[in-house]
């Protein structure tokens, strides 16, 4: 199809695989039962790319290397054999691709490729996951569907995981009978004008049925390409909410000939945009919550203490920042991360784990947006201002 995109999957495998969309916004739900397991936790994020020459032998050498340091940092010698293994299965997924595991004494917890490059391996041996870097590259990435129509029907292809290669195809073709609004003349023109219309109607409609399916199973982009009037008529049949999630470029389509270079320039825009407009509204939504001095917890120890109380909506977190501070989670009382009462962690593993046990979303911001701070939290609703109204 076309190369080079910020393909994705979108949920890891936690137990089971669960598939759903997201865009830029971390749904922990995905791993809260990966916290439910008892610790430690062997943590590995390695690139397995091999598209160079000796690509095979290069990504060989930085899984062994990956693993000894897993096995340095204390690690037993099962859980680094289990690692291993899963580490050395094959994967179709195009360069670049990092693979993330994570695994107990007792089994593997989490097993994902991610469409990124990684310089350099994570590896960790502790009380819990250090997926910061996890989040950080699915944080970077959103899954899509892209639709090509035309007056005839429509091509709709969905990307749910790293490559270049759609996981779902569909193709819907409808009637194409005068699908033409042809000058006949006479008494006969309107009639199959009309006639076309219909058609046009009743073929924009298989689509418009699968675009509201996947953006209501959670897709946050389809893009639409295609034939102008076909994308109109589309749209014309939208609901509001899954016109909301569609985003229209002028390349692409179904014609013999069309470029498939400029189509996945345009694709990858329109992903990049949805991105980062999606991290400004968080932003904008942290700076009004402030200017009204409600709704919003700063800081390590306000944050974690909004978690023991289930008021934190979106932990907003520097995760690089935050892993050079260490917190003591046994100084918040009701905060239960199955650790011990004086065990001190990294600050972002913590709040990781508060929040998936807490349904909290992540969104990953840079320190420098949220006042200096690492983690900052948009809040389910303030404790000041309810103690507040009921004084009053």
């Amino acid at each position: 199809m076309f190369p080079s995109l910020p393909f994705q999957r979108p949920a890891a495998e936690t137990v089971g695989r669960r598939i759903g969309g997201y865009d830029a916004t971390m749904r922990t739900q995905s791993i809260t039962s990966l916290y439910d397991k008892p610790g430690p936790f062997a943590t590995v994020l390695v690139d397995i790319s091999q598209n160079a020459e000796d690509g095979v032998h290069q990504r060989e050498l930085r899984v062994a290397g990956a693993l000894e340091q897993l096995s340095e940092k204390g690690a037993p010698d099962d859980v680094v054999r289990a690692l291993a293994e899963r580490l050395d299965q094959p994967t179709q997924a195009e360069a670049p691709v990092v693979h993330a595991v994570v695994a107990n004494e007792s089994e593997v917890l989490l097993d994902e490729v991610l469409p990124h490059r990684l310089d350099d391996a994570v590896t960790s041996w502790q009380p819990l996951p250090d997926l910061s870097m996890w989040i950080r590259l699915r944080d970077a990435g959103v899954v899509f569907a892209v639709v090509q129509a035309d007056r005839e029907g429509s091509d709709v292809e969905v990307y749910r995981t790293a490559g270049s290669q759609p996981n779902q195809t569909a193709q819907f073709h409808g009637d194409d009978f005068h699908i033409t609004q042809v000058a006949a003349g006479g008494w006969s023109q309107s009639r199959y004008q009309r006639h076309a219309r219909e058609m046009w109607h009743r073929n924009a409609k298989q689509t418009v049925d699968e675009i509201e399916t996947l953006v209501a199973e959670g897709f946050p982009v389809i893009v639409l390409a295609g034939d102008k009037r076909a994308r109109e008529e589309i749209r014309s049949q939208l609901s509001k909410h899954a016109d909301e999630a569609v985003a229209e470029v002028e390349s692409g389509g179904r014609a013999a000939g069309t470029s498939d270079e400029s189509f996945a320039r345009d694709v990858t825009a329109v992903l990049r945009e949805r991105v980062v407009s999606k991290r400004l509204d968080y932003v904008h939504e942290l700076q009004q919550r402030s200017g009204q001095g409600s709704g919003v917890a700063r800081g390590y120890d306000d944050v974690l203490d909004a978690m023991v109380q289930g008021q934190v909506e979106t932990l907003l977190l520097d995760p690089v920042s935050a892993h050079e501070h260490e917190v003591r989670p046994g100084d918040h009382r009701g905060l239960d991360l199955g650790l011990d009462t004086g065990a001190t962690v990294a600050a972002d593993l913590a709040l990781v784990a508060a929040a998936a046990r807490t349904a909290a979303d992540v969104v990953v911001l840079p320190k420098t947006v949220m006042g200096g701070e690492p983690a900052t939290a948009l809040l389910r609703w303030d404790s000041s201002a309810s103690s507040s109204a009921q004084t009053a």
